[in-house]
């Protein structure tokens, strides 16, 4: 079976380049799940983004295991094999996942049907962004060709993800000092209602009265 790891990477970069800037990360994740597993003839994809305030993994996008484990599956970093993968900064490749010391069992999403297992961190220079992680029920599936194609796609990825990050953190910082502005306007802009005492117009300075015995306060002309 021929594994199409260059049209992979070109695709996974045709990709993200023209990802809208509208697309949300989720989509564009599972689109790379998609299109990564589809190549490589992989029975699995999925992505792990790194929590660097808590040290933690959580699967953010799956070709193959249970849609129910988004969001769900969470690996402190160091455990399984995708977290020592992330801990020490690069991939682990392993013919028979379950035999080795570092696998983790997570009940309930079927990951016990793959045999091999690699996985790539999503690094940006010594920062973890995340993991690419590709299984298949096939022993021994994954080559020294695939870890390259991933470490491509994997950097590919970092910078994607930086981006949306950034993006979005932009857009909650706008959206915090509008709310500023516009309480503080408002503010600003109260308007205090009087009562007549006479017919007729006067203009003059207005004292406003506090609902406390005494408090008052002279209001601009």
């Amino acid at each position: 079976m021929r594994k199409m790891n260059v049209d992979l990477v070109c695709d996974i970069a045709e990709l993200i380049s023209h990802a809208d800037e509208e697309q949300n990360r989720k989509d564009i994740l599972r689109n790379v799940v998609d299109s990564v597993a589809r190549h490589m003839h992989a029975d699995v994809c999925s992505i792990y983004i790194y929590d660097e305030e808590k040290q933690e993994l959580a699967l953010r996008a799956t070709q193959g295991l249970r849609e129910e484990a988004v969001g769900r599956v969470r690996l402190k970093l160091g455990e399984g094999i995708t977290g020592r993968a992330v801990r020490e900064l690069r991939p682990i490749c392993a013919g028979q996942a379950a035999e080795t010391p570092d696998y983790k069992f997570f009940p309930g999403i079927e990951e016990e049907n793959f045999k091999a297992f690699l996985a790539v961190p999503i690094l940006r220079g010594l920062r973890r962004i995340g993991a690419l992680v590709v299984q298949s029920r096939e022993a021994n599936f994954f080559t020294s060709n695939d870890i390259k194609a991933l470490r491509a796609i994997a950097a590919q990825l970092a910078t994607m993800i930086e981006n949306v990050r950034l993006l979005s953190d932009a857009r909650e910082e706008a959206t915090r000092e509008e709310v500023v502005s516009v309480v503080s306007m408002e503010a600003e802009q109260r308007l205090v209602r009087g009562r007549g005492a006479s017919p007729g117009t006067a203009r003059g300075r207005a004292m406003a009265l506090g609902a406390g015995a005494g408090e008052s306060c002279l209001l601009p002309d």
